[in-house]
């Protein structure tokens, strides 16, 4: 279990306050290590970050999602993806999140497992990709770089994850088939845009009300049954179903 952000808003400028808030509410998710990547504009060089419970190796990565310091001091970003993790397979440094490729072009964080991940990792280097390092999150970065978002046939596993490709600026969010791992998202009233692992992140965001969805409301109470629309039990609350991913291609939106 992991916990994963994504903050976009084409109109103001996130806080590093929000950041961090977002990332602390959901702490009990990945207690070994957190980061935070910002960019002030989609295209701009990203800005890798670390907190409190970062190990110090991290920060001595050879790698090019090192993060640079140990916590978010910026202002003025419009585009964050953040990060909780619960170490389970690589347990090293080298899994720390958000993780990039090696031109930094893709960054994703991610929560779950792929289970075939060292069967891919293999037919991945057979057609030419380089790995540096025993996760699946490299896997699954080094797959949509060779397969776009056909890379979801590919997976087998639980998970949940935004990826980030700044060439074709554009935010790119799935769920597994089963939905075994959360996903939500929020737009709100000044046209912040946020995923989130858990709803509560939600409530640390600028302009966040929780209001009650009746309509889902009445349907849990008169019929036991949740999760059957992409609706939550908050208004204006939705999350990824089981199988469904979402493009956003910034600024427009696009779901398929």
């Amino acid at each position: 279990m992991c916990g994963i952000g994504a903050l976009y808003n084409p109109r103001s400028a996130l806080s590093a306050e929000t950041l961090r808030a977002m990332q602390a509410v959901v702490r009990h998710r990945g207690p070994d290590d957190e980061g935070v990547v910002c960019f002030r504009s989609p295209e701009s060089v990203p800005e890798a970050y670390g907190g409190p419970d970062t190990p110090q190796d991290a920060y001595s990565l050879s790698l090019p999602y090192r993060p640079t310091r140990a916590a978010v001091e910026t202002g003025g970003v419009s585009l964050a993806l953040t990060h909780r993790r619960l170490s389970i397979l690589d347990l090293t440094p080298t899994g720390h999140q958000p993780m990039c490729t090696t031109d930094r072009g893709c960054w994703i964080v991610y929560n779950g497992e792929v289970y075939n991940y060292l069967e891919l990792r293999e037919e991945l280097k057979a057609l030419g990709h380089a790995f540096h390092t025993q996760s699946d999150t490299e896997v699954m970065l080094a797959a949509y770089r060779q397969w776009g978002r056909d890379c979801l046939s590919r997976f087998n596993g639980m998970f949940a994850f935004v990826l980030f490709d700044r060439a074709r600026r554009k935010l790119f969010a799935a769920r597994d088939r089963f939905g075994v791992k959360p996903l939500y998202y929020w737009v709100a009233p000044d046209g912040l845009i946020a995923f989130a692992s858990e709803i509560k992140q939600f409530s640390v965001l600028p302009g966040w009300r929780p209001r009650i969805n009746g309509q889902r409301a009445y349907d849990f109470l008169n019929w036991g049954l949740s999760d059957h629309t992409d609706e939550t039990l908050f208004e204006g609350v939705y999350q990824l179903r089981g199988g469904e991913a979402l493009e956003l291609d910034l600024p427009a939106r696009r779901i398929w």
